[in-house]
């Protein structure tokens, strides 16, 4: 399985252990089962923007230097070192398609949409929980034009897409 993981979920964790919602260990719990437990890639784009912004997030996160991040940081090695990370081109949206989306959605968040048009599977899946993505979410499943050219594409938030992953790891 391929999937789009938003920089909020990183930026999530780089909250720190003081959050006091569930987000912040869903998010946790993702990126340690992607990078220990499951065969599942993470897909970013040619051009390297979202790697950048993964970068920014990373170093905010080292910043502290404590153990914890520090096996935070172990954890982003291994994505690397295992080759979860792949690239894949971005597909732009039509004109109609961008349009609508961008209503109810934060047009630098786009570059997630369209390289998981890209992924060569009938499963796309973006992680966020970012309000922008949950409004998408909801459009998708309201509007029949975004659903057929968003076809495939799947919006989960972190505590999902990790129930997702421990649900196919027992399978």
């Amino acid at each position: 399985m391929y999937m789009v993981v938003d920089t909020w979920v990183f930026a999530k964790i780089a909250t720190g252990i003081e959050s006091s919602d569930n987000l912040w260990n869903d998010s946790l719990l993702l990126i340690a089962l992607i990078a220990y437990y499951c065969e599942h890639k993470v897909v970013i784009d040619h051009e390297g923007e979202i790697l950048s912004e993964y970068e920014n997030v990373f170093k905010k996160l080292l910043e502290g230097r404590n153990n914890f991040f520090m096996n935070v940081q172990t954890l982003i090695r291994r994505f690397v070192s295992t080759g979860k990370i792949i690239r894949k081109a971005r597909i732009p949206l039509p004109k109609r398609v961008y349009d609508k989306i961008l209503e109810i959605f934060d047009k630098s968040d786009l570059k997630f949409v369209e390289v998981a048009l890209s992924i060569p599977s009938n499963e796309k899946i973006i992680i966020s929980g970012d309000s922008d993505f949950i409004k998408l979410r909801d459009a998708l499943n309201n509007d029949e034009e975004l659903r057929r050219y968003l076809k495939g594409i799947k919006i989960l938030t972190p505590g999902e897409a990790a129930s997702l992953i421990e649900h196919k790891k027992r399978s």
